[in-house]
């Protein structure tokens, strides 16, 4: 069915043209309702008001037309209704042509809407309601002009309004308020369906798509995917993406900043989780980060591998028992007590003071979901975990690192994107 809303004021000719070129199975006239202040009748009167009452010209001395349905030739009952709305409260005439327009984009009409009579709420209303739908054609009708009044009577012509860029637009800043909360992947949801017409929209389009690709991948530690894609991108949005592009090489080429800069980003990505409440992956990140470190100081500094530790490289402090293969493996708190004893200074000082408080941290994990219990991780535990990482890990990762020249935390992934 093909339906045309068209907003209704005081003239009734632009609504007889839209009903005439439009050759609608069913119209819906969006009039106002009688003014609070003066009592005085909507715009519902041109098509409610029985009898002769509309002048076929404005100098007219008397009226000699009656109602826009019945000059349209609209039959009464079912090829037209009326939606009344407050002529100057653009919340209520939105969300009432809203209601509308959703059943009939549910059903699967065709919708045409004219904005051309009614108040300046009232066209911005319908305009607005017209904008969420991509499938809806939005028009008005124009004509031939002497005054800044209203157009000359009989020059009145239907006109296609050109929104495609604006729907774009519109489209593309709702899908990119999604890198507020890293949900890359949500923006590409939001842009499958989109297809602009205008060349530079389509650019716009395809970078978009890839750098949110390319930041999903790195949210995934894909970072080959990602540095692969940004790579693209630097002559264009360089200022932009130069840090990123850095980071990403440091990440994906084998070297001696390679480990400790693994570890930096997934202190990010760690925090990222956070960010979106999701504190079981967040701490389940935290706790790699933990084990992680200590393998890389162990390797770094002491040689060993804590998957086969050989037996002259634990110390007696330390009782470890041999598995099936014969070969002696140090779980994460096992794995910090050998760094403190193989490892430099600042790694026996960070052990000392911080083992009874590692113990906090292994425990929140340790009753999770994630790991072997059953309660999922609550805000106020997570903020213990970000605590002791800032505090006490952090600093002696950078204090590590900073010997091969990482000495600051690498910036966070972005939650904007500039044009």
């Amino acid at each position: 069915m093909k339906i045309l809303i068209c907003t209704v004021g005081g003239s009734h000719q632009p609504i007889i043209k839209a009903i005439e070129d439009s050759q609608p199975d069913f119209t819906l006239f969006v009039c106002s309702e009688d003014d609070p202040d003066t009592g005085k009748p909507g715009s519902y009167e041109q098509i409610e008001k029985r009898g002769i009452f509309l002048k076929k010209d404005f100098k007219d001395e008397k009226p000699s037309l009656p109602n826009i349905p019945t000059q349209a030739g609209l039959r009464e009952g079912n090829s037209y209704a009326v939606l009344r709305v407050y002529a100057d409260d653009l919340d209520h005439a939105y969300s009432e042509i809203s209601r509308c327009i959703y059943e009939y984009v549910q059903r699967g009409d065709v919708i045409v809407a004219d904005y051309t009579g009614g108040t300046k709420t009232m066209s911005a209303a319908l305009c607005l309601a017209a904008l969420d739908h991509d499938s809806i054609d939005l028009q008005l009708v124009t004509g031939s002009r002497n005054n800044l009044v209203k157009v000359k009577d009989g020059t009145e012509q239907s006109q296609q309004a050109q929104i495609g860029r604006t729907r774009f637009q519109l489209k593309l800043r709702h899908a990119l308020a999604s890198w507020e909360l890293f949900a890359y992947d949500d923006t590409l949801l939001h842009l499958a369906d989109q297809k602009p017409l205008n060349r530079d929209d389509r650019g716009t389009l395809q970078a978009v798509r890839n750098l949110s690709t390319a930041f999903s991948a790195w949210d995934r530690f894909d970072h080959v995917t990602a540095l692969e894609l940004l790579d693209n991108y630097l002559s264009k949005y360089g200022k932009l993406l130069a840090p990123y592009a850095s980071q990403l090489r440091l990440l994906c080429n084998e070297s001696s900043k390679q480990i400790p800069a693994r570890l930096l980003d997934l202190w990010l990505n760690a925090q990222r989780r956070a960010i979106q409440r999701r504190f079981d992956d967040a701490t389940s990140r935290a706790y790699r980060l933990l084990e992680w470190s200590a393998q890389w100081l162990l390797a770094n500094q002491a040689s060993i591998d804590t998957s086969r530790v050989a037996v002259d490289k634990i110390p007696d402090t330390l009782r470890l028992v041999p598995n099936n293969d014969g070969l002696y493996k140090v779980a994460l708190y096992e794995a910090w007590e050998l760094a403190a004893y193989h490892c430099d200074e600042g790694v026996r000082v960070f052990w000392e003071q911080n083992k009874e408080r590692m113990k906090d941290l292994l425990s929140i994990r340790n009753h999770s979901l994630l790991a072997h219990g059953f309660s999922p991780i609550t805000a106020g535990e997570w903020q213990r975990v970000t605590l002791f990482v800032e505090e006490a890990l952090l600093p002696l990762l950078l204090m590590q690192s900073s010997k091969l020249g990482i000495r600051h935390l690498p910036p966070q992934l972005p939650k904007t994107l500039t044009f």
